[in-house]
Protein backbone atom coordinates (compact mmCIF):
# COMPACT_ATOMS: atom_id res chain seq x y z
CA UNK A 1 0.00 0.00 0.00
CA UNK A 2 2.66 2.38 0.68
CA UNK A 3 3.78 1.94 -2.63
CA UNK A 4 0.22 2.96 -4.46
CA UNK A 5 -0.18 5.80 -2.03
CA UNK A 6 3.78 7.02 -3.01
CA UNK A 7 2.69 6.86 -6.36
CA UNK A 8 -0.70 8.40 -6.45
CA UNK A 9 0.29 11.11 -3.08
CA UNK A 10 -3.05 12.81 -3.64
CA UNK A 11 -5.30 9.56 -2.97
CA UNK A 12 -6.04 9.73 0.46
CA UNK A 13 -8.04 6.98 2.28
CA UNK A 14 -10.30 8.66 4.53
CA UNK A 15 -11.80 10.46 1.20
CA UNK A 16 -13.13 7.44 0.44
CA UNK A 17 -16.19 5.13 0.84
CA UNK A 18 -15.30 1.64 0.17
CA UNK A 19 -12.21 0.49 0.09
CA UNK A 20 -11.03 -3.37 -1.90
CA UNK A 21 -9.14 -5.80 -0.73
CA UNK A 22 -8.90 -8.88 -3.34
CA UNK A 23 -8.27 -11.86 -1.30
CA UNK A 24 -7.07 -15.40 -2.62
CA UNK A 25 -7.54 -18.15 -0.21
CA UNK A 26 -6.86 -21.71 -1.80
CA UNK A 27 -6.87 -20.82 -5.19
CA UNK A 28 -10.00 -19.33 -5.09
CA UNK A 29 -10.54 -15.14 -5.82
CA UNK A 30 -12.90 -13.30 -4.02
CA UNK A 31 -13.66 -9.88 -2.11
CA UNK A 32 -13.66 -8.14 1.03
CA UNK A 33 -15.33 -4.39 0.75
CA UNK A 34 -14.64 -1.91 3.91
CA UNK A 35 -17.86 0.22 3.29
CA UNK A 36 -17.34 2.71 5.34
CA UNK A 37 -20.73 4.43 4.52
CA UNK A 38 -22.94 1.07 5.36
CA UNK A 39 -20.15 0.87 8.39
CA UNK A 40 -19.50 -3.03 7.83
CA UNK A 41 -16.75 -5.42 6.18
CA UNK A 42 -18.54 -7.38 3.08
CA UNK A 43 -17.51 -10.64 0.86
CA UNK A 44 -18.26 -10.51 -2.14
CA UNK A 45 -17.73 -14.01 -3.69
CA UNK A 46 -19.31 -15.53 -6.89
CA UNK A 47 -19.59 -19.03 -4.96
CA UNK A 48 -23.22 -19.59 -3.55
CA UNK A 49 -21.93 -20.40 -0.01
CA UNK A 50 -24.55 -22.11 2.14
CA UNK A 51 -24.41 -21.71 6.13
CA UNK A 52 -20.86 -22.01 6.65
CA UNK A 53 -19.66 -18.20 5.76
CA UNK A 54 -18.35 -17.58 9.27
CA UNK A 55 -15.90 -21.07 8.91
CA UNK A 56 -14.95 -20.16 5.28
CA UNK A 57 -14.35 -16.50 5.59
CA UNK A 58 -13.93 -15.40 9.04
CA UNK A 59 -10.14 -15.88 9.39
CA UNK A 60 -9.14 -13.72 6.52
CA UNK A 61 -11.59 -11.06 7.29
CA UNK A 62 -9.73 -11.16 10.80
CA UNK A 63 -6.32 -10.95 9.57
CA UNK A 64 -6.98 -8.23 7.30
CA UNK A 65 -9.04 -5.99 9.64
CA UNK A 66 -6.06 -6.87 11.86
CA UNK A 67 -3.49 -5.60 9.86
CA UNK A 68 -5.18 -2.99 8.41
CA UNK A 69 -6.36 -1.43 11.28
CA UNK A 70 -2.70 -1.15 12.21
CA UNK A 71 -1.23 0.46 8.97
CA UNK A 72 -3.89 3.25 9.70
CA UNK A 73 -2.72 3.64 12.97
CA UNK A 74 0.68 3.96 11.96
CA UNK A 75 -0.30 6.83 9.34
CA UNK A 76 -1.67 8.76 12.20
CA UNK A 77 -4.82 8.09 10.57
CA UNK A 78 -6.46 6.61 14.19
CA UNK A 79 -10.30 7.73 14.02
CA UNK A 80 -10.54 5.56 11.22
CA UNK A 81 -9.03 2.88 12.36
CA UNK A 82 -10.98 2.82 15.98
CA UNK A 83 -14.03 3.57 13.68
CA UNK A 84 -13.54 0.31 11.18
CA UNK A 85 -12.50 -2.47 13.65
CA UNK A 86 -15.73 -2.15 15.31
CA UNK A 87 -17.82 -2.70 11.72
CA UNK A 88 -19.40 -5.94 11.78
CA UNK A 89 -18.97 -8.36 8.90
CA UNK A 90 -21.67 -9.74 6.31
CA UNK A 91 -21.74 -11.73 3.64
CA UNK A 92 -23.54 -10.31 -0.37
CA UNK A 93 -25.92 -12.99 -1.70
CA UNK A 94 -26.58 -11.92 -5.40
CA UNK A 95 -28.33 -13.62 -8.42
CA UNK A 96 -25.81 -13.90 -10.14
CA UNK A 97 -23.61 -16.51 -8.32
CA UNK A 98 -22.27 -19.65 -9.10
CA UNK A 99 -22.92 -23.14 -8.22
CA UNK A 100 -20.58 -24.64 -10.96
CA UNK A 101 -18.58 -21.96 -11.82
CA UNK A 102 -15.11 -22.27 -10.21
CA UNK A 103 -12.35 -21.85 -12.53
CA UNK A 104 -13.69 -17.67 -13.84
CA UNK A 105 -13.52 -15.90 -9.75
CA UNK A 106 -10.60 -13.53 -11.23
CA UNK A 107 -13.06 -12.58 -13.82
CA UNK A 108 -15.77 -12.29 -11.16
CA UNK A 109 -13.81 -10.66 -8.62
CA UNK A 110 -13.00 -7.75 -11.41
CA UNK A 111 -16.35 -7.20 -12.26
CA UNK A 112 -17.67 -6.85 -8.87
CA UNK A 113 -14.70 -3.95 -8.48
CA UNK A 114 -15.57 -2.69 -10.80
CA UNK A 115 -19.83 -2.02 -10.41
CA UNK A 116 -20.07 -2.36 -6.75
CA UNK A 117 -21.25 1.49 -5.73
CA UNK A 118 -21.58 0.85 -1.74
CA UNK A 119 -25.08 -0.63 -1.94
CA UNK A 120 -27.10 -4.30 -3.18
CA UNK A 121 -30.19 -1.82 -4.68
CA UNK A 122 -29.92 -0.87 -8.26
CA UNK A 123 -26.26 -2.94 -8.36
CA UNK A 124 -26.21 -4.62 -11.40
CA UNK A 125 -23.42 -6.42 -13.20
CA UNK A 126 -25.33 -7.04 -15.83
CA UNK A 127 -24.82 -10.69 -15.87
CA UNK A 128 -26.86 -13.15 -16.29
CA UNK A 129 -27.46 -16.14 -13.96
CA UNK A 130 -25.22 -19.20 -14.48
CA UNK A 131 -28.08 -21.17 -16.71
CA UNK A 132 -28.90 -18.64 -18.99
CA UNK A 133 -25.99 -17.83 -20.51
CA UNK A 134 -23.53 -15.93 -17.89
CA UNK A 135 -20.25 -18.03 -19.75
CA UNK A 136 -20.94 -16.16 -23.30
CA UNK A 137 -20.44 -12.67 -21.06
CA UNK A 138 -17.85 -14.06 -18.59
CA UNK A 139 -15.61 -15.22 -21.79
CA UNK A 140 -16.27 -11.28 -23.20
CA UNK A 141 -14.77 -10.02 -20.02
CA UNK A 142 -11.52 -12.39 -20.09
CA UNK A 143 -10.94 -10.41 -23.56
CA UNK A 144 -11.80 -7.11 -21.96
CA UNK A 145 -9.81 -7.68 -18.95
CA UNK A 146 -7.17 -9.05 -20.48
CA UNK A 147 -6.59 -6.28 -22.53
CA UNK A 148 -6.57 -3.30 -20.23
CA UNK A 149 -3.88 -5.31 -18.08
CA UNK A 150 -1.62 -5.84 -21.11
CA UNK A 151 -1.92 -2.40 -22.44
CA UNK A 152 -2.35 -0.45 -19.32
CA UNK A 153 0.40 2.02 -18.72
CA UNK A 154 0.98 0.27 -15.06
CA UNK A 155 2.11 -2.28 -17.03
CA UNK A 156 5.91 -1.98 -17.36
CA UNK A 157 5.77 -4.44 -20.29
CA UNK A 158 3.12 -2.67 -22.28
CA UNK A 159 5.40 -1.61 -25.11
CA UNK A 160 6.76 -4.88 -25.73
CA UNK A 161 3.49 -6.79 -25.88
CA UNK A 162 1.77 -3.81 -28.41
CA UNK A 163 5.34 -4.06 -30.36
CA UNK A 164 4.42 -8.27 -30.50
CA UNK A 165 0.44 -7.67 -31.06
CA UNK A 166 0.89 -5.25 -33.76
CA UNK A 167 3.93 -7.28 -35.65
CA UNK A 168 1.22 -10.50 -35.29
CA UNK A 169 -1.20 -8.37 -36.61
CA UNK A 170 0.89 -7.04 -39.85
CA UNK A 171 1.77 -11.47 -40.07
CA UNK A 172 -2.09 -12.13 -39.87
CA UNK A 173 -3.52 -9.38 -42.38
CA UNK A 174 -0.55 -10.01 -45.02
CA UNK A 175 -1.76 -13.88 -44.94
CA UNK A 176 -5.39 -13.06 -44.78
CA UNK A 177 -4.58 -11.11 -47.66
CA UNK A 178 -2.75 -13.65 -49.61
CA UNK A 179 -5.32 -16.27 -48.50
CA UNK A 180 -7.98 -13.84 -50.35
CA UNK A 181 -5.46 -13.79 -53.01
CA UNK A 182 -5.40 -17.60 -53.56
CA UNK A 183 -8.92 -18.24 -52.75
CA UNK A 184 -10.02 -15.61 -55.56
CA UNK A 185 -7.92 -17.13 -58.21
CA UNK A 186 -8.48 -20.82 -57.39
CA UNK A 187 -12.22 -19.51 -57.62
CA UNK A 188 -11.65 -18.16 -61.28
CA UNK A 189 -9.82 -21.65 -62.15
CA UNK A 190 -13.08 -23.50 -60.77
CA UNK A 191 -15.25 -21.08 -63.06
CA UNK A 192 -13.15 -22.33 -65.85
CA UNK A 193 -13.31 -25.92 -65.05
CA UNK A 194 -17.38 -25.86 -65.11
CA UNK A 195 -17.32 -23.35 -68.05
CA UNK A 196 -19.26 -20.62 -65.82
CA UNK A 197 -20.61 -18.04 -68.05
CA UNK A 198 -18.60 -14.86 -67.72
CA UNK A 199 -21.93 -12.87 -68.14
CA UNK A 200 -24.23 -11.36 -65.53
CA UNK A 201 -28.04 -12.12 -66.10
CA UNK A 202 -30.12 -9.04 -64.26
CA UNK A 203 -33.11 -8.92 -63.19
CA UNK A 204 -34.64 -7.51 -66.63
CA UNK A 205 -32.49 -10.05 -69.12
CA UNK A 206 -34.05 -12.72 -67.02
CA UNK A 207 -37.00 -11.91 -67.85
CA UNK A 208 -36.51 -10.97 -71.10
CA UNK A 209 -34.86 -14.42 -71.75
CA UNK A 210 -38.10 -15.89 -69.71
CA UNK A 211 -40.35 -14.41 -72.23
CA UNK A 212 -39.10 -15.44 -75.33
CA UNK A 213 -38.98 -19.09 -74.33
CA UNK A 214 -42.64 -19.26 -73.38
CA UNK A 215 -43.30 -17.08 -76.97
CA UNK A 216 -41.15 -20.08 -78.46
CA UNK A 217 -43.39 -22.43 -76.95
CA UNK A 218 -46.47 -21.14 -77.91
CA UNK A 219 -45.48 -21.20 -81.63
CA UNK A 220 -44.46 -24.61 -80.76
CA UNK A 221 -47.96 -25.20 -79.75
CA UNK A 222 -49.55 -23.26 -82.40
CA UNK A 223 -47.57 -25.18 -85.18
CA UNK A 224 -48.56 -28.50 -83.79
CA UNK A 225 -52.26 -27.93 -83.61
CA UNK A 226 -52.45 -26.71 -87.45
CA UNK A 227 -50.54 -28.95 -88.47
CA UNK A 228 -52.97 -31.96 -86.73
CA UNK A 229 -55.70 -30.04 -88.48
CA UNK A 230 -54.40 -30.15 -91.80
CA UNK A 231 -53.84 -33.80 -91.20
CA UNK A 232 -57.17 -34.76 -90.02
CA UNK A 233 -58.79 -32.48 -93.23
CA UNK A 234 -56.96 -34.08 -95.74
CA UNK A 235 -57.98 -37.85 -94.45
CA UNK A 236 -61.66 -36.12 -94.22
Amino acid sequence: MNHFFKRYPNIKIKDYDLIFFPILQDEHFYLICINKKEQGYEVIDNIKVGRAVTNLYGGNVRKMKRHFVKYLKEKELTLLANKIKGFPVSYLSLRWQTFKNQTDCGIFLMRHMETYKGTLKNWTTQLRTERTGQKGQIDNLITKYVNVILTSHLNEKSHLILEEANSFYKKITTETISKIVIGESAGIEKQKRFKIPRTVQFLDDCRTSTKKAEEAKQNEETTDVVENRTVDASKG
